[in-house]
């Protein structure tokens, strides 16, 4: 049961850390109306793990005719109570934090810092376009858990994160007719910052729902075996 809930929350911490790059261009392309895409949570998969396991069934993605996204991904209740389960296991409440905290999240986004989480969430927002839901760092116990961790470099054995967390990005697009060499033309869906002669971050495909008149977003990442479909509402 402890490799379970050991290897869902690696696979949903994969999945957050993905997201982290959806920084989104110009358009030369959107959609003609303003279109949701409801993550498929069975099809959706990372590490062979189906996404029911982690996010709730209204994770979407939305396109909107002025050219913006939004990628709003909700954990499930489900994924909430194992995680607290798991976190309240003596094995992780001795994991040292400090090396991830200090070797990663201050390199990555310089400022970050556990003692202001208020200032951190806003520094992912104007920094990302990343919006971090169902937990106020303003709370008095939310920032308790915070202060413990930034202090012992640990989190808390007595630790109860609240159902509902997740993570709201809003950007730009655009749409393009594509042609490869291995499988012809397709639409793709371009997010992430382009360099001459590179290419964005992320490129997912827009493509029609077998056995429908919808269309459903597909995004394949070979690095960590994660595979996201999100069908037209």
């Amino acid at each position: 049961m402890k490799n379970i809930f050991r290897k869902t929350t690696i696979a949903a911490l994969a999945l957050l850390l993905l997201l982290n790059v959806f920084v989104l261009v110009a358009c030369n392309r959107t959609i003609k109306a303003d279109t949701v895409y409801y993550i498929d949570t069975k099809e959706s998969k990372i590490m062979n793990i189906p996404l029911t396991l982690i996010l709730d069934k209204e994770s979407n993605i939305t396109l909107r005719k002025d050219g913006t996204a939004s990628v709003s991904i909700k954990t499930s209740a489900a994924f909430a109570g194992a995680l607290n389960l798991m976190l309240s296991n003596e094995a992780v409440s001795d994991f040292d934090l400090q090396p991830i905290i200090e070797g990663m999240a201050m390199d990555f986004f310089p400022g970050f810092t556990l003692e202001d989480m208020q200032f951190t969430f806003n520094l992912l927002k104007h920094s990302l376009n990343l919006s971090i839901v169902g937990l106020d760092p303003s709370d008095p116990n939310v920032k308790a858990i915070f202060d413990e961790i930034a202090e012992t470099g640990k989190v808390p054995s007595n630790i109860t994160l609240p159902q509902g967390i997740g993570i709201e990005y809003n950007a730009e697009y655009r749409i393009e007719k594509v042609t490869s060499e291995f499988s012809g033309e397709y639409t793709g869906i371009f997010m992430g910052k382009q360099h001459k002669n590179g290419e964005p971050y992320i490129m997912m495909t827009l493509r029609q729902q077998k056995d429908s008149d919808k269309q459903e977003i597909y995004f394949r990442n070979e690095m960590i075996n994660f595979t996201l479909i999100a069908k037209e509402a």
